[in-house]
């Protein structure tokens, strides 16, 4: 199948489904509009979308079902649908969607990885970005009480598997939301005007995962890593910056330039006996309090 008529298809399930209940001219004025139509902007038609509604339960095992008392199509099966591992994988890795489809005969030998949950919210919030709308949730912050967020979604960013977005909120600046803590969100009518020269790109370019300390400079990070690590870290780097210095077959010295935060220590910390950190040595000392600590914790 190609990759086009299958991101078709994924437009169309998640089109009925954000509706809940849908009329065929209603799926058709969308489809107009949407960024994926390169037919000059023109409406589906019914014969396509017969044919698509054939290929999608065949396909993907997802059946579109019409209620004749109000025209409407909805999802029959959707619970199962997304509570099935492989399917939800493949709508929110867009990057490997002409793979996946080409490989879906061995579906029952290829094993999928759960995605939390939130990416209900994705077409929306796509949606709030495409038309720079103010949005509006419940967040729901770890060990703390819900409480509601209002702002203009600048970006959306995945990172170990979870979807963030990137709001600017008034008087308060740019704060980053994890979608799996959102409920009741609601793209409002109110719009914003985006930052000509705001990147997402640029604005992550220094820090390791989704958080972002403005105020903080990057510094230089580097590490010594033995064995199998190497050829880990050629294959997977742990951040852009990455460069590597080969001192021998079996050992190389790997150079970062980022924000040093909790997140990236932690992430070094895992890699044990593996590496050495060199520099700097806030982060060396860094370690060796976790080290003291999980001693005293094993009575080592």
């Amino acid at each position: 199948m190609a990759t086009n008529l299958f991101r078709r298809y994924i437009w169309l399930i998640d089109t009925i489904h954000q509706s809940n209940r849908i009329t065929f001219e209603e799926i058709s004025a969308k489809w107009a509009n949407s960024a994926l139509n390169d037919e000059n902007g023109e409406p589906l038609a019914r014969r396509t979308f017969a044919r698509h509604k054939v290929a999608i339960e065949n396909e993907l095992g997802v059946k579109i079902e019409f209620r004749k008392s109000d025209n409407t199509y909805s999802i029959a099966n959707f619970d199962d649908f997304q509570s099935d591992d492989r399917s939800q994988w493949i709508i929110n890795s867009f990057s490997t969607i002409n793979m996946l489809q080409e490989s879906y005969q061995f579906k029952d030998r290829i094993l999928f990885e759960k995605v939390p949950s939130g990416t209900e919210y994705l077409v929306p919030l796509i949606n709030a970005i495409k038309e720079n709308r103010i949005i509006h949730f419940l967040y729901d912050k770890f060990g703390d009480m819900t409480k509601e967020v209002d702002g203009a979604p600048y970006c959306l960013k995945i990172d170990k598997q979870r979807w963030y977005v990137l709001l600017q909120i008034e008087g308060r600046g740019v704060h980053t939301y994890a979608l799996d803590r959102i409920s009741e969100l609601i793209v409002t009518d109110d719009t914003f005007k985006m930052p000509s020269d705001f990147s997402a790109k640029d604005y992550f370019a220094d820090s390791y995962g989704i958080w972002v300390n403005e105020k903080k400079p990057a510094e230089t990070v580097r590490i010594m890593a033995f064995g199998n690590q190497v050829n880990y870290l050629r294959t997977l780097p742990l951040h852009h910056s990455q460069h590597e210095r080969v001192l021998d077959k079996n050992t190389s010295v790997f150079e970062y330039h980022l924000k040093i935060d909790v997140e990236f220590t932690s992430e070094l910390f895992k890699l044990g006996d593996r590496i050495e950190v060199l520099e700097p040595e806030s982060i060396r000392d860094d370690i060796r309090e976790r080290l003291k600590k999980m001693i005293n914790l094993y009575g080592l």
